[in-house]
């Protein structure tokens, strides 16, 4: 008898035992869902259908407003929960110009967050933080601090940002760091290091750059330059460049005809094998009975940022039609023209003008010829400032200067020295605020005049000019000997 209950006994432990791995097993069992949202459905009825727990959260991460838009177009998620407590473990989202991310903490009832989104067409940098969740008080402070390292006139819609942040108990944000991407080879990525600090890192990935010659004719299916060189598959970004760089030195209306003759040699950007949308001319030449040869070289100052690198004559000549010299040598936009979030006071206010970078004593330019109205500390915010009225009645003005080299009432030349760079006034810094102003209101001044660096290369930069016209040269040559005549579509890298 005594026996039997021992018996009893093991085997009840046994089943307990049993039981309890069965609900450890249980709890630990994870389950994915996928849903794929064609266009018209809601979103948000489509992921309450999954029945999860504390699906609010996905929610509030993708705001209502993505959502809303994301129903316009194809999106997709992925959910991965537990299966006792239906709560989320992990989720991706694609949908509506946003990549989503998100992972629970084994340790804390914390998530990890990754969200990424293109710039609008018509967007900015501001908004696009402020939408992926940051407060504006961080996002005009942010922003300005990115203009130290990035051109903010070069970045453009379909450019990628990207934030990380950890999600607490309580749906606070804690942001760890925020990263920008122009295109695949690059990605620019600041740490985020306390209250207002930030450690910049930029992560180059592998690209390759590969140079085409191509030769053609103008004809009657063809008869403009931009369509002979459309037929060969140049993109329309290169086109213009070649565009440019002619019809500043040819009459294309009335002196180009059908059996002129062009060449072209240009690069461009491969990652992976896939060409990237932008490129270079490097060097363009046409030639015709009226037109006589006229050619055009690209020309590339050391520092990424100048304002001299362009297309030039073999001269030396700069080749942009009614084009004003530049304020600066160099132009590195810190801070764009338009509605801004302010990095001091983080209200959003309009910004009437571009901010160049610039150390304290740098020389400021006029930009054309004109008539100095105004060289004084205004007191009003821009400190010391320089306003020009020019012929055509536009207005160009230059502030937070440390030191002002002209008075009222002179008369200025083109690349005429006015000033030196400072940051007098309500300024987060050594810079140059450069407005302009037409038919009394401001204008954008990077889309409402052509701006480039002196009109002639001189000195070290004419030397390395012709270093890179030789170079361009000899690899055009050789590629024409290798070809024995068939040069239409050849390449190099």
């Amino acid at each position: 008898m005594k026996n039997k209950n021992i018996i009893v006994i093991f085997l009840f432990a046994l089943i307990i035992t049993a039981c309890g791995k069965s609900k450890d097993i249980k709890k630990n069992t994870l389950k994915t869902q996928f849903i794929n949202l064609p266009k018209g459905e809601n979103f948000y009825s489509a992921i309450d259908t999954l029945r999860i727990e504390n699906i609010n959260i996905l929610k509030k991460i993708i705001s209502l407003k993505t959502a809303q838009k994301a129903a316009e177009e194809v999106s997709c998620l992925e959910i991965t929960s537990t299966v006792d407590s239906a709560k989320i473990k992990k989720a991706i989202f694609n949908g509506f110009n946003i990549n989503l991310e998100l992972h629970a903490d084994s340790l804390t009832n914390n998530f990890n967050v990754r969200l990424e989104k293109a710039i609008p067409q018509g967007g900015s940098i501001y908004q696009t933080l402020t939408e992926l969740g940051m407060k504006n008080k961080d996002v005009g402070f942010y922003a300005w601090k990115m203009g130290e390292y990035i051109d903010a006139g070069s970045i453009k819609p379909g450019d990628i940002l990207a934030v990380d942040y950890v999600l607490d108990s309580l749906n606070v944000k804690n942001f760890k760091n925020f990263s920008y991407k122009p295109d695949k080879s690059v990605i620019h990525e600041f740490a985020i290091k306390g209250e207002r600090n930030l450690a910049y890192k930029i992560i180059e990935l592998p690209f390759e750059l590969k140079r085409r010659f191509l030769s053609g004719e103008i004809t009657a299916k063809n008869p403009t330059l931009d369509g002979s060189l459309k037929a060969l598959g140049i993109p329309a970004y290169i086109r213009q460049q070649a565009n440019n760089a002619l019809q500043a030195q040819i009459s294309f209306s009335t002196d180009a005809r059908p059996g002129d003759t062009f060449e072209v040699y240009i690069e461009e950007k491969f990652i992976d094998d896939e060409k990237q949308p932008q490129g270079k001319m490097l060097f363009v030449q046409y030639s015709g009975k009226y037109t006589k040869t006229k050619s055009a070289y690209r020309f590339t100052d050391k520092e990424k940022a100048s304002s001299f690198s362009g297309m030039y004559t073999p001269g030396g000549k700069r080749l942009v039609i009614n084009a004003v010299r530049t304020p600066l040598d160099r132009m590195h936009v810190t801070s764009p023209f338009g509605y801004r979030i302010h990095p001091l006071t983080g209200r959003r206010r309009m910004h009437n003008g571009i901010d160049l970078r610039g150390s304290t004593g740098t020389n400021v330019y006029a930009i054309t010829s004109g008539k100095v109205i105004k060289a004084v500390n205004s007191g009003n915010g821009y400190g010391k400032e320089v306003r020009i009225r020019h012929a055509n009645g536009m207005i160009s003005q230059y502030a937070h200067l440390s030191r002002i080299t002209t008075r009222r009432g002179r008369r200025v030349k083109k690349g005429q020295i006015i000033g030196k760079v400072g940051s007098t006034g309500f300024s987060t810094g050594p810079h140059l605020h450069f407005g302009l102003k037409r038919g009394g209101r401001w204008v954008n001044p990077k889309t409402n005049i052509k701006m480039v660096g002196a009109n002639k290369l001189t000195g070290k930069r004419m030397k390395r000019f012709k270093m890179q016209m030789k170079e361009y040269n000899s690899e055009t040559e050789a590629i024409k000997s290798n070809t024995s005549g068939n040069v239409n579509n050849t390449e190099t890298s």
